[in-house]
């Protein structure tokens, strides 16, 4: 969806992300523009920062602990309910400085109002 709409609206996109280890922590920026509809898309990546870990820690266990914070994101388009807005994934990252958290919140599914009118419409 997010290649779709960059390659629709010509228009690039700046993505906050986590690429962590067992042993590391690296914050990074994804960049992704395309400069013609439906060609080319450039993906460019630079390295915020990175910090080493001095324990172990499992990626993704389903053990891993949250935040007491909940997110609610729509279960067909994927957006995020932020201050009473639905937001696509990367504006929710950056509005909730969610890769800055020393906890990831726990994340519950609902439907935003413009899919729960094309579903009620269908």
């Amino acid at each position: 969806m997010l290649l779709r709409r960059v390659r629709g609206e010509l228009r690039s996109v700046d993505i906050p992300c986590r690429c962590d280890g067992p042993e590391v922590r690296r914050e990074m920026d994804i960049h992704i523009a395309s400069q013609s509809p439906g060609r080319f898309v450039l993906f460019s990546a630079r390295l915020r920062t990175e910090e080493r870990r001095e324990e172990f820690q499992p990626l993704l266990a389903a053990d891993t602990p949250r935040g007491e914070e909940t997110l609610t994101m729509c279960g067909w388009c994927d957006r995020f309910l932020v201050g009473g807005e639905w937001v696509e994934v990367e504006e929710a990252v950056a509005r909730l400085g969610l890769f800055a958290l020393p906890q990831l919140p726990a994340i519950s599914h609902g439907v935003c109002p413009d899919c729960s009118e094309m579903l009620m419409a269908a």
